[in-house]
């Protein structure tokens, strides 16, 4: 029986020792199981949070990019040129080709090209800040004091691009004592009488000693004021200028006859 207990015992005390490792061995692998599982379940999570952000990205861009562009300013009108008329009047234009008698120029929006003397050009301020000067000015705005600066002319070039402001007629003074004092004086009282209707310059139309031998001379000017600004009532001075003509004409067929 002494025998038989201990071969008992002996395999029971090596059964004892092989089944302990076989437990442990087992937890182990369950541990290893759980914690790459584990492991696993959080890179996919990742992989996944990192598809949502790109996703979300490409949907939607960055507010600074979007703000970005709505702050984009608009290109600005183009410049343009301007022409500047013996006398200060100015064209606003595009300014094409200068010729040796014409410069040839467009206005805002249109295609339409078209050509001014170079002789009624006081000077072109391109739209880059370069000036080109043409001419000297003819006159400078007259006061109503000034009446020496007020120009009479014969010739209708000179008036080229001024407005029609009224007929004017002016007589010599009576203690005028010879015909060439009192031509003197009827033009110093047209200069005065185109001075105080702010005209620049009088076209002359007709000329006429008054007056014979033994008499005291005398002298009559008549002539078409002109200026750089419009009248303000069109019509009449229209009216006035076209009898002026009229009689202008009458007294040449009655002089030819």
């Amino acid at each position: 029986m002494n025998a038989i207990g201990l071969r008992i015992t002996a395999l029971v005390l090596c059964l004892g020792v092989f089944t302990v490792p076989a437990k442990e061995l087992l937890c182990q692998t369950k541990t290893n199981e759980i914690k790459e599982a584990t492991v696993t379940y959080k890179r996919s999570s990742t992989q996944t949070q990192a598809t949502k952000n790109q996703t979300t990205q490409t949907s939607h861009p960055p507010t600074t990019q979007a703000m970005s562009t709505k702050e984009t300013p608009k290109p600005a009108g183009e410049k343009m040129d301007t022409i500047i008329k013996l006398g200060g009047k100015r064209i606003i234009c595009q300014v094409k080709k200068v010729n040796p008698t014409t410069v040839t120029y467009s206005l805002p929006n249109s295609n339409v090209q078209l050509d001014i003397l170079r002789k009624d050009i006081e000077k072109i301020i391109y739209k880059t800040g370069k000036v080109d000067i043409f001419n000297k000015p003819i006159f400078s705005v007259v006061d109503k004091l000034d009446w020496q600066a007020v120009m009479i002319t014969e010739n209708p070039a000179d008036v080229t691009g001024l407005y029609q402001r009224g007929v004017i007629k002016a007589n010599a003074s009576s203690g005028s004592r010879s015909p060439k004092a009192a031509k003197q004086s009827a033009m110093i009282r047209l200069q005065k009488k185109a001075a105080n209707m702010g005209a620049l310059i009088v076209l002359l139309v007709r000329s006429e000693m008054k007056g014979g031998y033994g008499e005291i001379p005398g002298w009559e000017l008549e002539g078409i004021a002109y200026s750089d600004t419009p009248p303000t009532d069109t019509a009449a001075v229209n009216k006035a200028i076209r009898e002026l003509i009229e009689r202008t004409n009458q007294n040449k067929n009655k002089a030819g006859q």
